[in-house]
């Protein structure tokens, strides 16, 4: 048998290649082309609230039917209509969307995925692209203070109120009394844009501090305005955590714990004095930001059996240097359990 060069193959496949005798182009009923005739749609700038109404269009230039076996968006706020389910080769299918912008603002990039039974792995996508405006801008939505350590030192936050339409705005504090922060609403430019000022409390309790500020407003659109407001206050003392648990019975082994213990009283400290309850409990302790944290790690004893449950405790104690005393309890706790 002849051998033939390489050379020589690659000159017949090329050959080929250029007279189309290799591979040969699919025909359109292969092909089966279709596609969206407008995949972006671009709605502009729109007031939040508007509900927006779209046809996408699928054109069929193919020889066969094709089916739309599911059309998905990609998020809640986007709901599909009576999509044609079956286009004829020739013929357009149509899928109506609609885009409700309700408490949404700024700018908008919502998907939908229209799947075909043609190509169930490669979906058609189709977009809808536009800004949304409140009649209101509230900036920033909500606020938040700072961890608090010492009540008596204040912060302030504020919030800019500002109208994007021609009518002039009215706004007004809905609270009738005082709530737990301080408010103070002003006008910054009349009919168009108003400061809120809200500020914390020396009052305010230890833990999470909640509040909705209302304000009330001439405009149909946004007669009524949210602003959720928070600020988390730290107890004088805090361990963390703030309880130690044992498993239940005579300990099998040594169990060490180790706990974080801050001071968020200001003045100047001396260095902290810790008693257990318990006296076979060895405590040793060390300052990670002297007068302010500490670390306590506590070991408890194998063989030790935890009597009088819910009373046995590490005692810390604070003593500033002119004097004044802080204390705080430590609870050690036994799991419930079978012994």
């Amino acid at each position: 048998m002849r051998k033939i060069s390489s050379n020589r193959i690659y000159r017949i496949l090329l050959i080929g290649w250029l007279t189309g005798m290799v591979c040969p182009a699919a025909s359109a009923d292969d092909a089966l082309p279709f596609f969206l005739k407008q995949p972006l749609f671009e709605f502009g700038d729109v007031q939040a609230g508007a509900v927006i109404d779209h046809v996408f269009e699928i054109e069929n230039q193919s020889r066969r039917t094709i089916v739309v076996t599911k059309v998905k968006p990609a998020c809640g706020c986007t709901t599909m209509g009576q999509w044609d389910e079956t286009i004829a080769p020739g013929q357009t299918g149509k899928v109506p969307v609609k885009l409700d912008t309700a408490y949404m603002h700024g700018k908008l990039n919502k998907s939908i995925y229209i799947y075909l039974a043609a190509s169930p792995s490669a979906p058609l996508v189709a977009q809808m692209v536009g800004s949304v405006f409140l009649a209101i801008a509230v900036r920033p939505a909500q606020l938040r203070f700072l961890p608090v350590r010492d009540r008596k030192s204040l912060q302030i936050l504020k919030v800019r109120l500002t109208s994007n339409l021609e009518k002039p705005l009215h706004v007004a504090l809905a609270q009738k009394g005082q709530g737990i922060f301080r408010t103070k609403l002003k006008t910054v430019r009349k009919g168009k844009e108003f400061e809120l000022t809200v500020k914390t409390r020396p009052d305010l309790k230890f833990g999470w501090n909640k509040e909705a500020l209302y304000l009330t407003t001439n405009i149909s659109e946004q007669p009524r305005i949210e602003i959720p407001v928070y600020c988390y206050v730290h107890k004088p003392l805090e361990c963390r955590p703030g309880v130690l648990t044992l498993p239940p019975g005579k300990l099998r082994h040594d169990i060490q714990k180790r706990v974080v213990v801050l001071n968020n009283i200001p003045g100047k400290f001396k260095d902290p004095k810790i008693v257990s309850s318990l006296p076979a409990v060895a405590i040793r302790w060390e300052a990670t930001q002297r007068e302010k944290e500490y670390r306590l790690f506590v070991r408890f004893p194998q063989g030790m059996i935890l009597e009088n449950a819910g009373q046995a405790v590490i005692t810390i104690e604070f003593q500033q240097r002119d004097g004044s005393l802080y204390t705080m309890e430590l609870p050690i706790e036994q799991i419930q359990g079978q012994r």
